[in-house]
């Protein structure tokens, strides 16, 4: 559903969209499968600057579940 949402959204909506799919992951404890979209959410406009940092974060934990150690480390870093 949210895949077909980014498919018909403006560039605006879409790092929101991507926040929200990366949520669902985060919630449903499938945090190694969230990466991808965080960091699309990253590289848009977020709505809130909290979503924002709890991307920033989430991201740092979802690498660190995929074994991606040293972009983790920077991300907890950037995240500080």
């Amino acid at each position: 559903m949210y895949e077909q949402a980014i498919l018909s959204s403006s560039e605006e909506r879409k790092a929101n969209i991507h926040y929200k799919i990366a949520e669902s992951y985060r919630l449903s404890n499938r945090l190694y499968k969230a990466n991808a979209h965080y960091e699309k959410a990253l590289e848009g406009t977020l709505e809130e600057e909290r979503h924002k940092q709890n991307a920033m974060l989430y991201l740092a934990y979802s690498l660190k579940m995929n074994g991606r150690y040293d972009d983790a480390t920077q991300q907890f870093k950037d995240y500080l």
